[in-house]
């Protein structure tokens, strides 16, 4: 199985992705703890914080579902 995309007329490898979402999430990380910290903004931060290092886990878990679902469809042809 090939691990690219056509994606604008260029080639994307889908690895590419994986590596964003986790440099992504790194930056959200950073972002929430230079933030200061004080009652006001505390649920907002960490709404912020959740939702930001969320993209990267659902990206590995579609991924990890579709090789799961490759693999038993195979053994069924």
């Amino acid at each position: 199985m090939m691990n690219r995309e056509y994606r604008m007329g260029k080639v994307v490898r889908i690895d590419d992705l994986e590596i964003r979402t986790e440099e992504f999430a790194l930056s959200i990380i950073e972002l929430f703890t230079s933030l200061p910290k004080n009652v006001e903004t505390q649920i907002i931060d960490k709404q912020v914080l959740r939702s930001g290092t969320s993209v990267g886990a659902n990206w590995r878990l579609l991924k990890n579902f579709v090789i799961i679902y490759l693999v038993v469809m195979s053994y069924k042809s």
